[in-house]
Protein backbone atom coordinates (compact mmCIF):
# COMPACT_ATOMS: atom_id res chain seq x y z
CA UNK A 1 0.00 0.00 0.00
CA UNK A 2 1.08 3.92 -0.47
CA UNK A 3 2.87 5.12 2.55
CA UNK A 4 0.54 8.18 2.09
CA UNK A 5 -2.75 5.78 2.10
CA UNK A 6 -1.27 4.72 5.36
CA UNK A 7 -0.66 7.92 7.01
CA UNK A 8 -4.44 8.43 5.87
CA UNK A 9 -6.02 5.54 7.35
CA UNK A 10 -3.75 5.61 10.72
CA UNK A 11 -5.16 9.78 11.05
CA UNK A 12 -8.59 8.95 10.97
CA UNK A 13 -8.43 6.30 12.91
CA UNK A 14 -6.18 8.16 15.72
CA UNK A 15 -8.59 11.35 15.00
CA UNK A 16 -11.56 10.56 17.17
CA UNK A 17 -8.69 9.70 20.08
CA UNK A 18 -7.22 13.13 19.95
CA UNK A 19 -10.81 14.81 20.14
CA UNK A 20 -11.85 12.69 23.35
CA UNK A 21 -8.40 13.95 25.07
CA UNK A 22 -9.77 17.42 24.41
CA UNK A 23 -12.82 17.10 25.61
CA UNK A 24 -11.22 15.42 28.62
CA UNK A 25 -9.27 18.55 29.16
CA UNK A 26 -11.49 20.02 31.93
CA UNK A 27 -10.36 17.53 34.16
CA UNK A 28 -7.21 19.03 34.87
CA UNK A 29 -9.42 21.31 36.69
CA UNK A 30 -10.96 18.79 38.85
CA UNK A 31 -10.48 15.96 41.34
CA UNK A 32 -12.64 13.67 42.98
CA UNK A 33 -13.39 13.30 46.74
CA UNK A 34 -16.88 11.66 48.27
CA UNK A 35 -17.63 10.34 44.55
CA UNK A 36 -18.37 14.17 44.11
CA UNK A 37 -16.12 16.46 41.37
CA UNK A 38 -14.16 19.38 43.24
CA UNK A 39 -11.97 22.43 41.73
CA UNK A 40 -8.54 21.55 42.00
CA UNK A 41 -7.78 24.93 43.77
CA UNK A 42 -9.72 28.14 44.56
CA UNK A 43 -10.72 30.03 42.21
CA UNK A 44 -10.72 34.25 42.41
CA UNK A 45 -11.43 36.81 40.02
CA UNK A 46 -10.73 40.17 41.09
CA UNK A 47 -11.84 43.48 39.44
CA UNK A 48 -9.99 46.04 41.14
CA UNK A 49 -8.57 49.93 41.40
CA UNK A 50 -5.76 51.13 42.91
CA UNK A 51 -6.51 55.37 43.68
CA UNK A 52 -5.21 57.98 46.01
CA UNK A 53 -7.49 56.11 48.93
CA UNK A 54 -6.08 53.01 48.63
CA UNK A 55 -7.65 49.72 46.64
CA UNK A 56 -11.03 49.26 46.65
CA UNK A 57 -13.49 46.97 44.24
CA UNK A 58 -14.79 43.75 43.75
CA UNK A 59 -14.15 39.71 44.37
CA UNK A 60 -15.60 36.28 43.42
CA UNK A 61 -14.32 33.35 44.98
CA UNK A 62 -15.25 30.15 44.44
CA UNK A 63 -13.79 27.21 46.74
CA UNK A 64 -12.82 23.71 45.65
CA UNK A 65 -16.29 22.53 46.80
CA UNK A 66 -18.47 25.22 45.32
CA UNK A 67 -18.98 26.92 48.08
CA UNK A 68 -18.93 30.86 46.43
CA UNK A 69 -18.92 34.44 47.62
CA UNK A 70 -19.23 38.29 46.28
CA UNK A 71 -17.06 40.26 48.50
CA UNK A 72 -16.57 44.48 47.72
CA UNK A 73 -12.99 45.19 48.54
CA UNK A 74 -12.77 48.56 50.09
CA UNK A 75 -9.90 50.27 51.40
CA UNK A 76 -8.87 49.97 55.20
CA UNK A 77 -6.23 52.52 55.24
CA UNK A 78 -2.64 52.39 54.96
CA UNK A 79 -2.33 50.46 52.28
CA UNK A 80 -4.59 47.40 53.20
CA UNK A 81 -8.12 45.54 51.76
CA UNK A 82 -11.04 45.30 54.13
CA UNK A 83 -13.44 42.61 52.60
CA UNK A 84 -17.01 42.93 53.09
CA UNK A 85 -18.97 39.74 51.77
CA UNK A 86 -22.24 40.65 49.90
CA UNK A 87 -23.29 37.71 48.71
CA UNK A 88 -22.83 33.66 49.32
CA UNK A 89 -24.03 30.24 47.65
CA UNK A 90 -23.16 26.96 46.49
CA UNK A 91 -22.57 25.17 43.12
CA UNK A 92 -24.30 22.31 42.05
CA UNK A 93 -21.76 19.23 40.85
CA UNK A 94 -23.42 19.88 37.43
CA UNK A 95 -22.04 23.78 37.69
CA UNK A 96 -18.45 23.05 38.91
CA UNK A 97 -18.19 20.54 35.84
CA UNK A 98 -19.55 23.65 33.64
CA UNK A 99 -17.33 26.06 35.24
CA UNK A 100 -13.70 23.67 34.86
CA UNK A 101 -15.13 23.11 30.96
CA UNK A 102 -15.02 26.74 30.65
CA UNK A 103 -11.65 27.06 32.54
CA UNK A 104 -10.35 24.69 29.79
CA UNK A 105 -12.36 25.87 26.87
CA UNK A 106 -10.69 28.91 27.12
CA UNK A 107 -7.48 27.66 28.26
CA UNK A 108 -6.96 29.58 32.02
CA UNK A 109 -3.52 27.50 32.69
CA UNK A 110 -2.16 29.13 29.04
CA UNK A 111 -3.09 32.73 30.20
CA UNK A 112 0.00 35.28 30.34
CA UNK A 113 0.78 36.12 33.95
CA UNK A 114 0.61 40.05 32.37
CA UNK A 115 -1.22 41.22 29.80
CA UNK A 116 -2.13 44.97 28.95
CA UNK A 117 -0.89 47.98 29.95
CA UNK A 118 -1.39 49.40 33.59
CA UNK A 119 -1.88 53.56 33.52
CA UNK A 120 -0.03 55.11 36.21
CA UNK A 121 -2.83 57.34 37.85
CA UNK A 122 -6.01 54.75 39.40
CA UNK A 123 -4.85 51.59 37.60
CA UNK A 124 -7.80 49.18 36.88
CA UNK A 125 -7.25 45.86 36.82
CA UNK A 126 -8.70 42.14 36.60
CA UNK A 127 -7.27 39.44 38.42
CA UNK A 128 -7.77 35.74 37.94
CA UNK A 129 -6.33 33.17 40.57
CA UNK A 130 -6.35 29.31 40.01
CA UNK A 131 -4.30 27.94 43.16
CA UNK A 132 -0.74 29.52 42.79
CA UNK A 133 -0.83 30.74 39.59
CA UNK A 134 -2.21 34.60 39.10
CA UNK A 135 -2.77 36.17 36.27
CA UNK A 136 -3.31 40.19 35.52
CA UNK A 137 -4.95 41.84 32.70
CA UNK A 138 -4.15 45.64 33.05
CA UNK A 139 -5.86 48.70 31.47
CA UNK A 140 -9.25 48.67 32.26
CA UNK A 141 -11.68 51.12 31.66
CA UNK A 142 -13.70 52.28 34.80
CA UNK A 143 -16.78 50.61 35.30
CA UNK A 144 -20.08 52.27 34.94
CA UNK A 145 -23.16 51.12 36.40
CA UNK A 146 -24.63 47.53 35.52
CA UNK A 147 -21.76 46.66 33.40
CA UNK A 148 -20.42 42.92 33.94
CA UNK A 149 -16.97 42.55 33.89
CA UNK A 150 -16.83 40.90 30.82
CA UNK A 151 -18.51 43.91 29.30
CA UNK A 152 -15.68 45.98 30.82
CA UNK A 153 -13.27 43.93 29.38
CA UNK A 154 -14.27 43.82 25.95
CA UNK A 155 -14.84 47.84 25.97
CA UNK A 156 -11.22 47.63 27.31
CA UNK A 157 -9.98 45.28 24.74
CA UNK A 158 -7.75 46.62 21.32
CA UNK A 159 -9.12 46.09 18.36
CA UNK A 160 -9.45 42.11 17.02
CA UNK A 161 -6.64 42.68 14.27
CA UNK A 162 -4.30 43.60 16.89
CA UNK A 163 -2.05 41.30 18.36
CA UNK A 164 -3.06 39.60 21.15
CA UNK A 165 -6.60 40.87 20.94
CA UNK A 166 -7.98 37.22 21.83
CA UNK A 167 -6.44 37.05 25.14
CA UNK A 168 -9.14 39.78 26.12
CA UNK A 169 -11.75 37.44 24.94
CA UNK A 170 -10.32 34.42 26.37
CA UNK A 171 -10.51 36.97 29.96
CA UNK A 172 -14.02 38.08 29.08
CA UNK A 173 -15.50 34.38 28.69
CA UNK A 174 -13.55 33.37 31.96
CA UNK A 175 -14.92 36.39 33.74
CA UNK A 176 -18.22 35.38 32.46
CA UNK A 177 -18.34 32.44 33.81
CA UNK A 178 -17.53 33.33 37.12
CA UNK A 179 -19.52 35.86 37.63
CA UNK A 180 -22.48 34.55 36.01
CA UNK A 181 -22.16 31.49 38.08
CA UNK A 182 -22.12 33.97 41.43
CA UNK A 183 -25.39 35.08 41.01
CA UNK A 184 -23.27 38.74 41.43
CA UNK A 185 -25.41 42.12 41.66
CA UNK A 186 -25.54 44.32 38.62
CA UNK A 187 -24.98 47.58 40.19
Amino acid sequence: MNPFVYCVVGWALLAPFAALAQDQKYLEYLTTEDERHHLKNRLVLRDEVRGFAGLSGRMWVVEPDGRWSFVALRSAGTGKVKEVTQQTGQLTPDELVALAKDLATHDLAGLPVKHGESPRINPHRIVLKFGDKEMVLNGIIPRRKNETTREIIAKSAPSQDTAGATIWTRWGALAHSIESRTASPRS
